[in-house]
């Protein structure tokens, strides 16, 4: 009876040092693999290593690589080419998925022009032994696609990538034109990205817009697919016969005038606001420079008449002008000028143009200086106030946005 129990005891005692055994085991193996995991994440938190990263449609030229063979390789060293990278980890599932379809990708680019697809693998350092892990996992798997390595996880740290897979894109002059984190899932996605990059991004916005947001008459509206509603804002007017004047785009030029001429100006000065064709009767002081700013700088180039420029100064002076001091609008129903200037409304160009013009905006535009200068809140809040109130003789602590207060 003793040696039966003496038989169980041994049992128990060799059962619960196995079990502590395996448990202890067991708990070290986690503790590994969690160390692992936890050293691949911190390799992964790119927001702790992210200093200045690129914009896009920002030039790169300062980002390097290594080849296969470790030698160091230039992102500049792709000038005159337009080149999609994929940005991978061997180590990581959605990288081998998208890597997995790397060979379809690049054929895809192998039919359109003067496109080239690079593989660039995430590496913290010139490791050899990452290089020949990599190339071994795309010869394992059949992918014959031009390989590159990061350098000191160059690449994370200067575009920002926080996680893998990534693609990203540079024109042929080395602009950083598309960055999308995620995978690729087909080569539409490929013919997307190239069409980003013939369009150089400005041109691609201004497809849209022109495709989109103008009317037939030349006005462009406040927002994309807005149904029956038809508004036109100086302000965008403004902006457009500017943004013509910079390109020298004459056909753009003469139909936001166009517009401006014939919709916005049946009072002396622009109607801030069309809508189905009919014109506010009031007036933003603001868009008025602006749009006198485009004009007497497209004199030359657009066959904008002295005659034109010379009235047009004269009834800004005439209706946004009080006691030499540049007022926010005129309300042509009730015959009547603002009481406040807005600070971001100082145009300090427009009006040493409109002084060029007529000696009277000489006072105008010294005081307009003043005014803005005056209106710094101080250095602890380094902002400027919105706006001064004539009436009252101070600037009002109104709600303060942030691009119009700096």
């Amino acid at each position: 009876m003793k040696q039966g129990k003496i038989y169980v005891i041994l049992l128990a005692c060799v059962l619960l040092i196995s079990g502590t055994y395996c448990f202890i085991t067991n708990n070290i193996e986690n503790n590994k693999k969690e160390e692992i995991i936890k050293s691949k994440e911190e390799k992964m938190d790119f927001r702790s290593n992210i200093k200045d990263k690129y914009t896009l449609y920002g030039k790169i030229n300062d980002i390097k690589f290594f080849s296969e063979d470790g030698d160091e390789i230039s992102i500049n060293d792709f000038n005159g080419k337009n080149v999609i990278f994929t940005y991978w980890d061997s180590e990581f599932e959605d990288s081998k998925f998208q890597i997995s379809i790397a060979e379809k990708l690049k054929n895809a680019v192998q039919q359109l022009d003067n496109v080239e697809y690079v593989l660039v693998h995430r590496s913290d350092e010139n490791n050899s032994k990452v290089r020949e892990s990599a190339v071994k996992y795309l010869k394992d798997n059949n992918i014959d696609v031009k390989l590159i390595f990061d350098s000191n996880m160059n690449v994370h740290s200067k575009l920002g990538i926080k996680s893998v897979p990534a693609t990203f894109s540079i024109d042929k002059e080395g602009h950083l034109v598309t960055l999308n984190e995620g995978v690729l899932s087909d080569e539409s996605s490929i013919v997307r990205i190239v069409n980003k990059i013939k369009d150089s991004g400005s041109n691609s916005t201004e497809k849209f817009v022109m495709k989109n947001m103008i009317n037939s008459e030349g006005g462009v509206n406040i927002t994309f697919n807005n149904g029956s509603l038809d508004t036109v804002l100086s302000e965008s007017q403004g902006i457009m016969i500017e943004y013509a004047n910079l390109k020298g785009n004459k056909e753009l030029f003469e139909s936001t005038l166009n517009y401006i001429n014939k919709y916005m100006k049946n009072d002396s000065l622009i109607s801030w606001q069309v809508v189905n064709n009919e014109a506010s009767r009031v007036n933003a002081a603001i868009d008025d420079l602006r749009v006198y700013d485009a004009l007497y700088n497209g004199e030359e180039n657009f066959g904008i008449k002295e005659k034109d420029l010379k009235a047009y100064s004269r009834d800004i002076y005439k209706y946004n002008v009080e006691n030499n001091n540049l007022v926010d609008c005129y309300d042509f129903d009730n015959n009547q000028k603002s009481n406040r200037f807005t600070l971001c409304y100082g145009d300090f160009n427009a009006l040493n143009e409109l002084w060029a013009e007529n000696w009277k905006f000489k006072k105008v535009y010294s005081n307009t200086i003043d005014r803005v200068k005056n209106g710094y809140i101080n250095d602890e809040f380094p902002l400027y106030y919105s706006w001064y109130n004539y009436n009252a003789k101070q600037y009002e602590k109104d709600d303060l946005n942030i691009s119009e207060a700096l």
